[in-house]
C-alpha cells in the first residue's frame, strides 16, 4: 500500500476560548476515528463545528473523516480551510500534504503535485510527502504515455475508419458504376430494339412499296399488250376489209369478161 493512504491527524492544546463541550465532541469525535466509526466521528465533528466554526483541529480531523469515507471533494474543502486557519509552518505543512492525498485520490494529480512540493517548503523533512511527491510524478507519466497511447490508438482507429468507408464509398461507386452500366446496357438494348423493329418496318414498307412498283409495271405491260393486240385486230380488220375489196372487184371484173366460143 502507498503511503496517500496515510493522513495526519491534528491533535491541539486546549484554548481557553473552547468550551469544555467543545472539547468533549472533539475528543469523542477523535475516538470515533481512532475506532475506525468515520461516520459517527465525521458527525460528532461537524457537531463540534457549529458551535466553533474556526476550530483547526475540527476542520482538520473532519477533512480526515471525510478522507476516510472517501469523500475526497469534502475532504479538500476542509483542508483548504485548515491551510488558511493554521498560524504555524507545521500545521500547514500538514494541511497541504493531506490536501495532497485527497487530490490524487480524486484523479487530480498535478494539483496534488504541488499540494506536496508546499508541504516540502514548509518542512523539508517530511519524508511522507517526498515519496508521495514521486508516487504523483510517476503516475503523472504513466499518465501522460498512456493518453499519448491512447491518442495513437485513436488515431489509428480513425484511420483505420476513414479507410474503411473509403472503401464502403468504393463499393458504393462500384456499385453505383454497375448498375449505371447495366441500365445503359438495358437502354442500348431497348435502343437496338427499337431500331430493328425501325428497320424491319422499314424493310416492310420497301418491300410493300416494290410489290406495289412491281404490280403496277405488271398492270402497265398488261395495259400494252391489250393495246397491241388491239392494233394487231385493227390491222387484221383492215387486212381482210383489203382482201375482201380485192376479191368483190376480181369478181366483178370477171363478169365483164367475153368469153369467145371455139371454133
Amino acid at each position: 500500500m502507498t503511503r496517500i493512504a496515510f493522513t495526519y491527524l491534528l491533535y491541539l492544546t486546549p484554548v481557553l476560548v473552547i468550551g469544555q463541550s467543545v472539547k468533549k465532541e472533539l475528543n469523542d469525535a477523535n475516538q470515533y476515528y481512532q475506532d475506525g466509526k468515520f461516520s459517527e466521528s465525521s458527525g460528532r465533528y461537524q457537531d463540534a463545528l457549529s458551535k466553533a466554526p474556526n476550530s483547526l483541529e475540527g476542520n482538520f480531523n473532519l477533512g480526515n473523516s471525510y478522507f476516510r469515507e472517501e469523500k475526497y471533494e469534502d475532504a479538500q474543502k476542509q483542508f483548504q480551510q485548515s491551510i488558511e486557519q493554521a498560524s504555524d509552518e507545521e500545521s500547514r505543512s500538514k494541511a497541504f500534504y493531506n490536501l495532497g492525498n485527497a487530490q490524487i485520490q480524486a484523479g487530480k494529480l498535478k494539483e496534488s503535485i504541488e499540494s506536496y512540493k508546499q508541504a516540502l517548503r514548509l518542512n523539508p523533512e517530511d519524508d511522507d510527502a517526498r515519496y508521495n511527491l514521486s508516487y504523483a510524478l510517476k503516475k503523472l507519466k504513466e499518465q501522460e504515455q498512456q493518453q499519448e497511447l491512447q491518442k495513437d490508438q485513436d488515431k489509428k482507429d480513425q484511420n483505420q475508419k476513414d479507410q474503411d468507408q473509403k472503401e464502403q464509398d468504393k463499393d458504393g461507386q462500384n456499385d453505383e458504376d454497375q448498375k449505371q452500366d447495366q441500365q445503359q446496357k438495358e437502354k442500348d438494348k431497348e435502343q437496338e430494339g427499337k431500331d430493328q423493329q425501325q428497320q424491319e418496318k422499314e424493310d416492310q414498307d420497301s418491300g410493300e412499296q416494290k410489290d406495289k412498283q412491281s404490280q403496277a409495271g405488271e398492270e402497265k405491260e398488261n395495259e400494252i399488250s391489250k393495246k397491241d393486240a388491239e392494233r394487231i385486230l385493227e390491222a387484221l380488220k383492215n387486212q381482210e376489209q383489203e382482201t375482201q375489196d380485192k376479191l368483190r372487184k376480181q369478181k366483178i371484173k370477171a363478169k365483164n369478161v367475153k368469153i369467145e366460143k371455139d371454133w
